[in-house]
């Protein structure tokens, strides 16, 4: 079975789905999760990734150098829920001090 969308080239083998590589090229990924953004899509820009450098810094996960100098990105709206969210980053930081690391 084919996609009537060649992008999205999709083939049926057995029971599983396999994309073709030209899908995987115009697929975009959340710069957090790293996993591709399908569905709660949320595009953020300049001041969007401002709040999120703070958060990164915040967090010290590094990330921030990720956003440094970009316009726009894409990422999961839930992830930008819980990488900017203070409650979400209070915790983060107290299970990882728990866990001994920095």
């Amino acid at each position: 079975m084919e996609s009537r969308f060649p992008a999205m080239l999709v083939m049926r083998l057995g029971r599983e789905f396999y994309r073709d590589s030209q899908y995987d090229a115009m697929a975009e990924k959340c710069s957090l999760c790293e996993d591709y953004v399908v569905t709660d899509k949320c595009g953020v820009g300049e001041k969007g990734i401002d709040g999120l450098i703070k958060a990164s810094i915040a967090r010290k996960d590094g990330k921030h150098e990720l956003f440094r100098g970009q316009k726009k990105i894409v990422l999961h709206a839930s992830c930008r829920k819980k990488h900017t969210r203070p409650q979400s980053i209070t915790r983060d930081l107290k299970i990882a001090v728990l866990d001994g690391q920095p």
